[in-house]
């Protein structure tokens, strides 16, 4: 911010100058300041795609779809072609069920994205969906991607005869339990495979629709012998409830701060669930937010808990759990258990917009902020349902 400072005390009609303080600000959660430096700027040079760009997804993330949806249609005017405006417009028409637009846009921002990047970085050819013998689905993104397409394995294997999968070493063992997939590893040879995609780019490769969407609930498995382990440690009458109550801050992509934020709220928060009698509690957190189970009624046993596969036994032995967006919320859905999804008011596009259930798990409840940071109401919300379900 200080750069920006000095080079808008030199200049303080500097376009650039101006957007990337913008952006700054919205990063840090000022996102009035940054929309009046982003109209600023607008106002200077009416043709800055990417500025139009910016101010539709600060109106996203404040849940006004409307007001997106205008500044993209002007920056589509502008450039109809732009990759990030492409990848924007996705993100909207995907959340509002127009997969036939959106899943067309995704793809077209994405392959022409730095989030994107090398794929597995060696020279496979890609899948066009034709049949073939070694087929390599390649991981990119977060856990959770990877969780919920892998279900796109099922129709892969009736077009090729080996199916595997590239992904990080925490969702190995958990890949390898979808009975369509016939290897995963971190690293593989290119000189195996005959083609590749990546995992994201399935639902446009199959065209999928609200209609369409591969749903054969379970597909991810408990390891067998690893449920017996916390079968003999959760016990007891009560319903027996896995709760993960904040995202994984990822610190080096700052353009996810304010979503990882968003997306998660405090276990004190959480309370009013929490003291429900009739149920026992059990963390499904990782990472620094698993400290605030301390010293509460949430039993933690993530200290032992290595990948999604030992996750997915833990989850085996529950009997809901109780997530906002995060991988976990996927592997429940991806396992058939009960889950569900505290949901922000922007919500992610895959739990689209107003909907409480999901056509991807079956299982899953979403609950919605009905205003930008609004846990209150949701967790409220939540401990009624608790309360119902439980008598």
């Amino acid at each position: 911010m200080h750069c920006c400072g000095r080079a808008l005390a030199l200049d303080p009609f500097n376009v650039d100058a101006l957007a990337n303080a913008g952006t700054l600000l919205w990063v840090g959660g000022n996102g009035e300041e940054a929309e009046r430096l982003y109209l600023k700027a607008h106002e200077l040079d009416p043709a800055h795609v990417g500025v139009m760009v910016n101010l539709a997804a600060l109106h996203n993330d404040a849940a006004d779809v409307e007001g997106a949806i205008q500044w993209l249609d002007r920056a589509s005017a502008r450039s109809p072609d732009n990759p990030e405006v492409m990848w924007h417009k996705s993100l909207l028409e995907l959340a509002m069920g127009d997969y036939a637009n959106g899943w067309k846009h995704y793809e077209a921002g994405l392959n022409s994205r730095a989030m994107r990047g090398t794929g597995p970085g060696f020279g496979i050819a890609p899948w066009n969906g034709d049949r073939c013998d070694r087929l390599l689905l390649w991981h990119e993104q977060g856990f959770g991607d990877t969780i919920q397409f892998v279900r796109y394995a099922k129709l892969c294997k009736e077009r090729a005869a080996r199916v595997c999968v590239l992904c990080p070493t925490e969702l190995i063992a958990l890949i390898k339990s979808c009975p369509f997939v016939d290897d995963a590893a971190e690293a593989v040879n290119a000189g195996d495979f005959d083609q590749q995609i990546s995992i994201m780019s399935l639902p446009c490769l199959f065209g999928t629709t609200l209609e369409t969407v591969p749903a054969p609930i379970p597909y991810l498995f408990a390891d067998d012998t690893l449920v017996p382990k916390w079968a003999s440690r959760i016990h007891g009458g009560k319903l027996k409830v896995g709760l993960v109550w904040a995202a994984n801050l990822r610190r080096g992509q700052p353009r996810f701060r304010g979503i990882d934020q968003r997306r998660s709220v405090s276990l004190q928060a959480m309370r009013p669930i929490l003291e429900w009698p009739k149920a026992d509690f059990y963390s499904l957190q990782k990472g620094e937010p698993a400290r605030e189970a301390e010293g509460s009624n949430v039993r933690d046993f993530m200290d032992e808990i290595a990948d999604f596969a030992q996750t997915a036994a833990l989850i085996e032995n529950l009997d809901l759990v109780i997530s906002v967006d995060t991988a976990v919320a996927h592997l429940a859905g991806a396992l058939g258990k009960p889950v569900w999804v505290l949901s922000r008011s922007d919500a992610c596009w895959r739990w689209l917009r107003n909907r409480p259930d999901s056509p991807w798990y079956p299982t899953a409840r979403v609950f919605g902020q009905p205003a930008p940071g609004d846990w209150t109401s949701v967790i409220a919300k939540v401990a009624h349902e608790l309360e119902r379900v439980s008598k």
